[in-house]
């Protein structure tokens, strides 16, 4: 007696669906929907409760950090904010990206491709908040340059100024309620996107 086809190719189906469940092979992973990179400037890793600080300095990180993955060390790539941020995001130390590792002043030139230029090239939205004065983008006139360049969205809107020095800075929580305002305002379906 034959065998009709359709029985045949389920037979098929099921014999490779087992085969990779038995398999020793994981499953690739999905790609990333959300990818959200938090960067705190001046913070003490010693002082936050999900490295084994005692007092309850990080109830929110603390948090974060039960649901996320923590590293256990890392390195900055320079001492100062815009050259730390721009290699991060230019993938290539401070000096190879045209900026000083000791200097703030300086911001990364047009021709170099960020992180935030290929994911939006990629149909990925990006988005950054920022709260220190050293962040603020550059005018307008001075092209898409620093570390503003590639994001679609951002906001450096800051406002009051430091307690001990002065500089204009946005708190956590009004930086915070910024992020929540661009995220609740995104279309339902724009769920791919790197903050």
């Amino acid at each position: 007696m034959r065998t009709p086809a359709w029985q045949g190719l389920a037979l098929a189906a099921w014999v490779c669906a087992a085969a990779s469940a038995c398999s020793s092979e994981p499953a690739p992973p999905s790609p990333a929907r959300r990818v959200i990179l938090v960067t705190v400037d001046t913070l003490r890793a010693d002082h936050l409760g999900c490295y084994g600080y005692a007092r309850p300095t990080s109830p929110r990180l603390d948090e974060l950090a039960r649901e996320c993955m923590v590293f256990d060390s890392a390195w900055s790539a320079a001492p100062l904010t815009v050259p730390s941020i721009s290699a991060l995001l230019g993938g290539r130390p401070p000096e190879e990206l045209g900026v000083a590792s000791r200097a703030n002043g300086l911001r990364m030139p047009a021709a170099v491709r960020t992180l935030p230029e290929l994911l939006r090239e990629s149909g990925i939205d990006t988005a950054a908040f920022v709260s220190s004065c050293v962040l603020v983008a550059p005018p307008s006139e001075l092209g898409d340059v620093g570390v503003a360049q590639g994001f679609a969205h951002y906001d450096d809107e800051l406002g009051k100024s430091e307690r001990d020095r002065g500089m204009p800075e946005r708190s956590a929580a009004d930086c915070t309620s910024a992020v929540l305002r661009w995220l609740e305002a995104r279309p339902a379906a724009a769920d791919r996107f790197f903050l």
